[in-house]
């Protein structure tokens, strides 16, 4: 088996979901900190009141 040594691991790109539940300006206050990746990009958001799950494509 041939071993390749990646060095640059973290630079690879993955879909990460977190659930928060907070008020409404700290909410924000995360939005605006992540606006500050040059590099990251918000594809999805929701709010709700109730709750909120997530779900991998193919999962039943």
């Amino acid at each position: 088996m041939e071993v390749h040594e990646d060095n640059d691991f973290l630079k690879t790109e993955i879909t990460f979901a977190v659930v928060l539940r907070a008020d409404v300006g700290d909410v924000q206050q995360v939005k605006e900190y992540l606006d500050g990746f040059d590099d990251l990009s918000v594809i999805y958001q929701k709010s709700s009141g109730g709750k909120l799950y997530i779900k991998e494509k193919g999962e039943a």
